[in-house]
């Protein structure tokens, strides 16, 4: 089935490994300032905190300022290929070391910034994310409508000013609409897997976006725009949508993955082990399901059961990040 593989395709890319999240990712040191948007979980920083990252040569400074406090610390920094390692000398991150990404205006790095555990944090230079939250709207208090979050994802996506590279998008949508069944949403969709599988994810968010303000209740859109957040945006709106994907679409269990790997990423192990369940029962024969419920297992500090998830998952095919199951050993 079309559907099915394709929505395959873009969960075996997104929300396992850190390692597939690619913004123009080079191997330059990181210099200058950079202020925290978000971790991997979802968390931002408070109302009125700011929490900056300074390099200069091998040498990191961290300042976290909140109304009537201020916590500082610094340490040093390393970069080797495309991984970092960056050396904290009293917070709880002590010394952290994995891949990172760096664009223009935007820096990946391994760790969480607000909490302790494994995942990563998006930081961006005070200018441009000055410019990204004055044009990002907020998030309604109450019950949302996916019509109505969709519109809101796509404000988001334009957010990030890449007002060129939207346009040639949109302008190749409009051309190539007629050729497709699905007419101008399909374009933005087979535009947006492109970008997706490039590494152009705040491109491939705006067009999968489109695609879903087009139209709402197709499941592809809707999986595809899930895996996007998953990696660089709200994890709690991935799990909205992927709950109404898989309300509506029972049988296709490509969503069911997703939202038990979003449930992983925040934290809520009851539901990531139900939506892994459904989705190993409708593809057993899918090692990935059973990779990620030994992710669910790592999480839980259940190493053992862990590694038996990951040999299963490695004897379907699937061998995850290559340091687990068949391999031996464990992250």
């Amino acid at each position: 089935m079309h559907t099915r593989r394709i929505l395959a395709v873009l969960l075996a890319v997104c929300g396992v490994a850190f390692a597939s999240t690619a913004l123009a990712a080079n191997a330059a040191a990181p210099t200058g300032t950079w202020r925290l948007m978000k971790d991997s979980d979802g968390k931002v920083p408070k109302p009125g905190a700011i929490v900056e990252l300074t390099f200069r040569g091998g040498s990191f400074a961290l300042k976290a300022v909140q109304p009537g406090e201020t916590v500082e610390d610094s340490g040093s920094v390393q970069v080797s290929g495309h991984s970092i390692t960056l050396d904290f000398r009293t917070l709880a991150q002590g010394k952290v070391a994995g891949p990172f990404t760096l664009s223009a205006d935007t820096l990946v790095l391994p760790f969480r910034m607000l909490s302790e555990g494994p995942g990563w944090s998006m930081w961006m230079t005070p200018t441009a994310l000055d410019a990204f939250l004055a044009k990002v709207p907020r998030r309604p208090p109450g019950p949302e409508s996916i019509p109505d979050l969709l519109a809101r994802q796509q404000k988001v996506a334009e957010a990030f000013g890449n007002a060129k590279e939207r346009t040639a998008i949109d302008q190749r949508a409009s051309a190539q609409a007629p050729k497709y069944k699905g007419g101008q949403a399909e374009a933005y969709y087979a535009i947006g897997t492109s970008l997706f599988l490039r590494g152009f994810y705040r491109e491939a968010w705006y067009a999968f976006a489109r695609a879903s303000v087009l139209q709402p209740m197709n499941a592809v859109y809707l999986h595809n725009l899930s895996a996007v957040l998953q990696e660089i945006g709200s994890a709690q709106d991935a799990r909205t949508i992927l709950e109404w994907v898989t309300k509506n679409y029972p049988n296709l269990d490509p969503p069911w993955g997703s939202l038990g790997i979003v449930c992983v990423q925040l934290h809520d192990a009851a539901c990531a082990g139900r939506a892994l369940e459904r989705a190993r029962a409708l593809a057993p024969e899918n090692g990935l399901y059973d990779y990620a419920q030994g992710r669910l297992l790592a999480s839980e500090g259940k190493a053992t059961e862990a590694q038996r998830w990951y040999a299963r998952a490695w004897s379907k095919g699937y061998g995850g990040s290559g340091n687990e199951g068949g391999r031996g050993g464990g992250r």
